[in-house]
């Protein structure tokens, strides 16, 4: 495994945990309501956002370096 992969690994590790705590806490004190629609579509907005940043975080430093010849 290269250091890149590995870091990447461990910043989205440890930052999905922290991402899934605080989602996790916002539920349990009652700052996100998943009963009702406007609540699962915030949960689904977040999630959603999460991967799309992790992809394009993805696609910029493993993919893109390698086509320009980087």
């Amino acid at each position: 495994m290269t250091t890149e992969l590995i870091s990447f690994l461990y910043l989205y590790g440890v930052g999905g945990a922290l991402f899934v705590g605080s989602i996790f806490l916002a539920w349990k004190r009652g700052a996100l309501d998943l009963q009702t629609s406007g609540g699962k579509k915030v949960l689904a907005f977040l999630v959603l956002g999460y991967a799309v940043f992790i992809a394009y975080h993805a696609v910029t430093q493993f993919v893109l370096p390698g086509a320009v010849g980087g």
